[in-house]
């Protein structure tokens, strides 16, 4: 979605944003804080590609890397789990150790059976075993695929709803077991665009 140009002031803002975010020596709440709020509203847009990497053991279970793409500098890290009955994806700032217990998690990408919708959550508790209700995790989005026809490979259409954002920058909490938060006024549904085969995987 295309936006318009900086000004002078915004651009001053989103180069220092994104100098903090990629500082080793930023603290890793402080990061934590960053990627998993929304970007302030005056710091714009950043704009990030995907790379698939299938080396290895990632051709069983894949290792995603997402980086800035004007200067491909790192960023996230998603790495599939293995044993799990549906698509189950960690999130991680580290770019090795992507699992619960190190300090980078951030949260996973669980898809349903026929990989048609995948659900983005925190570091949260799930539902059924959260000790208190302000643990239980919170859903940051969800990404619905259109199945391709006759089961064709290709980009597909996709849909994605995210939770609202208020005139103060604030997120709506969306806790997974809150079905009152399903409330259509509580979610942004961004328009589906037609998909684009670059030819990368």
């Amino acid at each position: 979605m295309p936006q318009a140009p900086l000004t002078e002031d915004n651009k001053v803002l989103f180069d220092a944003f994104i100098a903090e975010l990629l500082n080793p020596f930023t603290p890793v709440e402080k990061l934590r804080k960053m990627y998993m709020e929304p970007v302030p509203p005056r710091i714009g847009q950043i704009q990030a590609t995907i790379m698939r990497h299938k080396n290895g053991m990632n051709r069983f279970w894949p290792k995603y890397t997402l980086s800035l793409s004007t200067t491909n500098q790192f960023l996230l890290t998603g790495k599939k789990r293995a044993g799990n009955a549906t698509s189950n994806y960690m999130i991680s700032m580290d770019q090795e150790k992507v699992g619960k217990g190190g300090s980078g998690y951030l949260g996973k990408v669980r898809s349903n059976f026929l990989g048609t919708e995948f659900s983005i959550y925190d570091n949260g508790a799930n539902p059924e075993k959260a000790k208190t209700p302000d643990s239980v995790r919170s859903q940051h989005g969800v990404v619905q695929y259109e199945t391709n026809v006759l089961g064709s490979k290709g980009p597909r259409r996709m849909k994605v709803l995210l939770p609202m954002v208020d005139v103060n920058g604030q997120q709506t909490v969306w806790r997974s077991a809150d079905v009152s938060s399903h409330c259509p006024t509580h979610l942004c549904l961004l328009p589906a665009e037609k998909p684009i085969d670059t030819g990368i995987v």
